[in-house]
């Protein structure tokens, strides 16, 4: 959950982190869901210190763009979720704007969803139902996170499957769009690094773990990508157009009639025009940097 997103879904560092701590013994497991089982009666923000107390000390949050787990936290209560820091008493509360922390013309309870799906993806993990406290599993089911956005409003999937003599828990975070959201026109790396000076927005690059697939790495192609895509035990892959290009202003207006969903949505939305999107030349299939969004080789950070 960087400040920005190049691609419209991702993974990336923190997501990864965040994941490597979820996934723990039964019982530290257990623990956690404990954690968010009595936020919910008590209906506060502190299980974001308390479900993974150790998380925000990992070394490994030097790679976001906020430099520090701490940085990264008070991003997630202020943007994501809507908090302010009260001067007076140096505790958190409820934000009184228009808007939800950084997503643009959505008010909503993002806290309460993110902490619901969490629980509910615990719960599937452990093989218990909500509020049971028995044994459960004996080996709690992986839990896997990736970003989604854009949407009209703020939502969670949490979607399982079984997996060879496992099963598999995925929370699929889906926003609306946020204050300095501009996404890559293209997957191609445009960088040598994702965070680039002067530009408000992680940008495609060409770190380790980014591949196209089928074509060299475009500064070395000997060497990386040190694991090619069909020897990856993770991987997070975008198919698209090479680029796109930003064309004719729609306006709302000449949408409405067309509209199948609602007559009013564009409107009410408060949505004033549209660009059109041209998708230019080939189809790529292309693995993000880590950096950038993506998931390294091995699932490591």
């Amino acid at each position: 959950m960087p400040g920005g997103m190049p691609f419209q879904l991702e993974k990336g560092p923190i997501q990864r982190l965040i994941e490597q701590n979820i996934n723990a013994s039964r019982s530290e497991m257990r623990a956690m869901l404990h954690v968010l089982r009595q936020s919910e009666a008590a209906d506060d923000i502190e299980w974001v210190n308390t479900l993974l107390p150790e998380l925000w000390n990992e070394p490994a949050f030097s790679r976001a763009p906020q430099g520090t787990g701490v940085k990264v936290r008070d991003h997630i209560v202020k943007d994501w979720f809507g908090y302010e820091l009260d001067p007076e008493t140096g505790k958190w509360v409820k934000g009184a704007g228009p808007d939800t922390g950084f997503w643009l013309a959505y008010k909503g309870d993002v806290d309460r969803i993110v902490r619901r799906a969490l629980r509910w993806a615990l719960e599937l993990s452990l093989g218990v139902a909500p509020g049971d406290e028995g044994p459960g599993r004996q080996h709690p089911w992986q839990i896997e996170l990736f970003w989604k956005c854009l949407a009209p409003w703020f939502e969670t999937w949490v979607v399982h499957r079984p997996v060879a003599n496992s099963g598999l828990v995925s929370v699929f975070f889906v926003t609306p769009t946020h204050r300095g959201a501009n996404i890559a026109e293209s997957p191609i790396a445009t960088s040598a690094t994702a965070s680039v000076t002067g530009v408000s927005h992680t940008v495609p690059s060409d770190e380790d773990d980014y591949e196209v697939l089928g074509e060299p790495h475009p500064h070395d192609p000997l060497h990386r990508p040190r694991v090619h895509a069909i020897d990856r035990t993770h991987g997070t892959w975008v198919v698209t157009h090479h680029h796109h290009e930003s064309g004719d202003v729609v306006s709302t207006t000449n949408l409405v009639g067309a509209n199948n969903v609602g007559p009013t949505d564009f409107q009410d939305w408060g949505i004033p025009q549209l660009s059109r999107y041209h998708g230019k030349d080939a189809i790529v299939v292309v693995a993000p940097s880590m950096a950038a969004g993506g998931v390294k080789h091995d699932g490591s950070v």
